[in-house]
């Protein structure tokens, strides 16, 4: 009896779970927003009002813009980032006709190539709004925000997990697109950007992120080639035979034909220099011929008006001594 009493006593009780969208546990997520070499950016702002006070856990601080619409903030990562989530806190009774009411989230690996990922309108928000990122239909009714209760169980442990596979960006930003009572500019009081854990408790994330590294590394070797070709060329030296010896020919040919345009180069420089010279002397010398082609236009219709002086004078006087 007592040794059941004792069993019955001791009797675990599971853990809570906590939702996946409680910006205050971080055991099934992780704040990649604050991930070093991240660039934040506002398409404006109000002094006092800016990035900093966007991204403190202070709620009293915000982002006011200071432009046309849409609003825009961008997050430009330093390297290839899954996330998973975003999350905004608005308050539309503090804020009244400055609360977003309308949002769309966008994400890529460029500024030209960001698409829509996933687009959400309100009618009077209160405190934290968080938007889904995943490969699904933008056109699909936005989500609620939702329980781990309420999910399906999946391979998380009643987290939900195998719907969330998030994507992988280089950029993602959040565009306000409406305000309240047609606002003009607009206030968020906070942005967390989310991405899987750090232990690749996400599903595949650890093989994904290998695979990304392997395909930088392959790039960079690229580029580093590239490069180590370019700069023999330039210093006038012969490619290593680890560049391969298929190409020796075309390289030999470019560097005789780098060789001619540096040796060209003083020649091609001297003449340009005379061809300036020529096309200036030209242009000091047209004020002094135009001067003086004045003077001899004045001086031929002075001596015109002279000579006709004259003949009328002449012709006086023998009308004059014609009369006597």
């Amino acid at each position: 009896m007592a040794n059941t009493a004792a069993a019955a006593t001791t009797t675990t009780v599971p853990p809570q779970r906590r939702s996946f969208y409680d910006v205050e546990d971080e055991s099934n997520k992780r704040d990649v927003g604050s991930q070093p070499g991240t660039r934040w950016t506002l398409s404006s702002f109000k002094p006092g009002s800016g990035v900093a006070e966007l991204r403190s856990r202070d709620m009293s601080k915000l982002w006011q813009s200071d432009g046309m619409q849409p609003h825009l903030i961008t997050i430009t990562f330093s390297r290839l980032t899954h996330l998973t989530h975003v999350s905004l806190y608005l308050d539309v009774r503090q804020d009244d006709s400055y609360t977003p009411t309308k949002l769309c989230i966008r994400a890529g690996t460029h500024a030209s190539d960001l698409i829509p990922v996933r687009t959400r309108t309100f009618e009077s928000p209160q405190g934290w709004k968080h938007f889904l990122l995943d490969k699904s239909d933008t056109s699909t009714p936005e989500e609620e925000e939702v329980d781990d209760d309420d999910d399906d169980e999946g391979e998380g442990g009643g987290t939900g997990r195998g719907k969330r596979e998030g994507i992988w960006c280089w950029i993602v930003q959040v565009c306000v697109l409406a305000n309240h009572l047609n606002g003009k500019d607009t206030h968020v009081r906070r942005c967390v950007i989310w991405g899987p854990p750090e232990g690749g408790e996400h599903g595949d994330t650890r093989a994904d992120r290998q695979a990304v590294a392997s395909d930088k590394r392959a790039r960079m070797d690229e580029t580093e080639a590239v490069e180590a070709v370019k700069r023999a060329l330039q210093s006038g030296r012969a490619p290593t035979e680890d560049a391969g010896s298929s190409s020796n020919n075309g390289r030999d040919s470019d560097e005789d034909e780098q060789r001619r345009l540096f040796a060209a180069a003083p020649a091609a420089a001297a003449t340009r220099s005379a061809q300036a010279t020529a096309a200036q002397q030209p242009q000091q010398q047209r004020p002094s011929a135009s001067i003086g082609l004045d003077e001899l236009l004045g001086r031929a219709q002075h001596s015109g008006s002279s000579s006709s002086t004259s003949a009328r004078r002449t012709t006086g006087l023998n009308r004059f001594g014609s009369l006597r």
